[in-house]
């Protein structure tokens, strides 16, 4: 089992500088790909290879030397990444301010010790004392936060872990009102972090829009608002965590649907309520915990309609697209049914039906 394992590292004022600067290169190789591959479907000449891509960054050193300072490896990866998203993505952009890169470790792997983590190019960083497995993978990620904080991210070849669940099947919806409600009837309030924080952060923009650029006063107060999102950020993954270890613990089978966020980020009602509830997060980590504890999650389709079946008999109500509609009768069996208790029960049955479980 391979994992990354993040330590919060302090590296002194030359090695910040030397961080900075090979996220900026990272930066130049990223967009002077972007900028070739545009020449070549603007003239209508064949996309290069990763492979060719690559070998053009000894032509780009010739009028970029500070490309020679980074690791090698650094600039490969950045390239590896640019023709992963030229597949999967339509509109690639141009980028500023990278935030991470990562690296080889070097051949022996070893790159934490019990004081300093080796990180190649920047030397020897003090770190936070945390966890320091036997095993040393030969990955590391430098990370710089918005706040200024800096972490490394170590890959770990790590045994697997011993941990159980205490069985059952359970679905869940995902809704706007509660977080999530389970079959079981149980409901998780939706947090509120952007809202807790929303007249801080108004205040701090309107302070922000009142200072001249090129001023120290301009700086402190764009980094505020930088600490005041990682905050939030943490919060958020707190939570999500959290709310996922319980559901994985106590079940062995977690059945939920599939959302289209995108779909879902186009009604302008929600669309800033669901980015603060994060159900895609939610869902990478509920799949990711549920790995540890050796659950199983599956995956609904995101058009099957859970709020609209009847439960107890299965007859379909097209009345209930209307999301206002919160508790309803079915007209067939008589039943009064609850919205989102119902969806989680049809998610859980559904889940079942296609694990093929009597």
């Amino acid at each position: 089992m391979y994992r990354y394992i993040s330590y919060r590292i302090y590296p002194s004022k030359k090695q910040r500088k030397l961080i900075a600067k090979t996220l900026q290169c990272c930066d130049l190789v990223w967009n002077l790909a972007l900028r070739h591959v545009s020449y070549c479907r603007g003239n209508n000449i064949p996309l290069p290879t990763e492979r060719q891509m690559i070998s053009k960054i000894a032509d780009w050193i010739e009028d970029y030397p500070d490309l020679l300072d980074p690791n090698p490896y650094v600039l490969t990866s950045v390239i590896s990444d640019f023709y992963k998203a030229l597949s999967t993505k339509k509109n690639i952009r141009y980028r500023k301010g990278r935030s991470a890169y990562r690296l080889l470790s070097g051949p022996d792997g070893a790159v934490v010790t019990f004081d300093f983590i080796e990180v190649p190019g920047v030397g020897y960083i003090r770190y936070r004392q945390g966890q320091r497995p036997d095993g040393f993978g030969k990955r590391i990620v430098v990370k710089r936060t918005r706040d200024n904080k800096y972490y490394a991210m170590v890959l770990m070849s790590l045994p697997n872990p011993n941990k159980t669940n205490n069985g059952g099947v359970i679905g869940i919806d995902l809704g706007i009102k509660d977080f999530l409600v389970t079959s079981e009837g149980h409901r998780v309030a939706p947090p509120s972090f952007m809202g807790q924080y929303q007249r801080q952060l108004k205040l701090l923009n309107h302070e922000l829009s009142r200072r001249n650029k090129r001023s120290k006063n301009y700086r402190k107060t764009v980094y505020a608002i930088q600490r005041l999102y990682e905050k939030i950020k943490r919060q958020r993954k707190d939570f999500l965590v959290k709310t996922a270890l319980d559901i994985v613990t106590n079940n062995a089978i977690v059945c939920i649907e599939s959302l289209d966020i995108k779909g879902i980020n186009k009604i302008h009602s929600i669309a800033r309520k669901e980015v603060d509830l994060a159900w895609g997060e939610f869902i990478d980590w509920l799949q990711k915990k549920a790995q540890e504890y050796g659950t199983k999650v599956i995956r609904i389709g995101k058009y099957f309609p859970s709020s609209q079946i009847c439960s107890n008999c299965g007859r379909k109500n097209p009345a209930l697209k209307d999301y206002t509609i919160k508790a309803w009768q079915c007209p067939s069996c008589g039943i009064v049914l609850d919205r989102d208790i119902n969806a989680a029960i049809n998610i859980r049955n559904e889940g079942i039906r296609l694990l093929g479980i009597n």
